[in-house]
C-alpha cells in the first residue's frame, strides 16, 4: 500500500505537496478498507450458506434413511407373509418341526411389528 501511495506521489504533476501525498495514500487505503469489509462479509455469508446446506443435507439423509428402512420392512413383511402362507400349506410336518417353525415365525412377526412401529416414528 505504501508503494502504491509513493508511486502515485512520484507521478503527480508538479508542484507536489503534502496534500498530494495524503491524496495518493487515501485511495489505496480506502480500497483496502473496502476490500477488507467485503472479504469479511463474504466469509460470513459463505459460512451461513454452508451451515444451511449442511442442515439440508442432514435432513435429507435422515428422511432417506427412514424411507429406506420402511421399504426394507415392507419387503421383509411380504417375505414373512409368503413364509407363513407356505407354512400353512405344509400340514404334513412332524409336530416338533411344526412347533419350532410356528414359534420362529411368531418371533419374527413380533420383531417385524416392533420394527414397523419404530419406523413409523422416523421422519418421512
Amino acid at each position: 500500500m505504501g508503494a502504491v501511495g509513493a508511486m502515485s506521489y512520484l507521478v503527480a504533476e508538479r508542484p507536489r505537496s503534502l496534500v498530494d501525498l495524503g491524496t495518493a495514500m487515501a485511495h489505496p487505503v480506502a480500497a483496502m478498507i473496502g476490500m477488507s469489509a467485503f472479504a469479511g462479509a463474504a466469509a460470513r455469508e459463505t459460512e451461513r450458506v454452508a451451515a444451511e446446506l449442511r442442515l439440508e443435507d442432514e435432513d435429507t439423509e435422515v428422511a432417506s434413511f427412514g424411507e429406506g428402512q420402511r421399504h426394507v420392512l415392507h419387503l421383509a413383511a411380504a417375505a414373512l407373509a409368503e413364509a407363513e402362507a407356505a407354512f400353512a400349506q405344509h400340514t404334513d410336518l412332524d409336530p416338533p418341526v411344526r412347533e419350532s417353525v410356528a414359534a420362529r415365525l411368531a418371533t419374527i412377526r413380533e420383531l417385524a411389528v416392533r420394527l414397523a412401529a419404530r419406523a413409523d416414528s422416523l421422519p418421512a
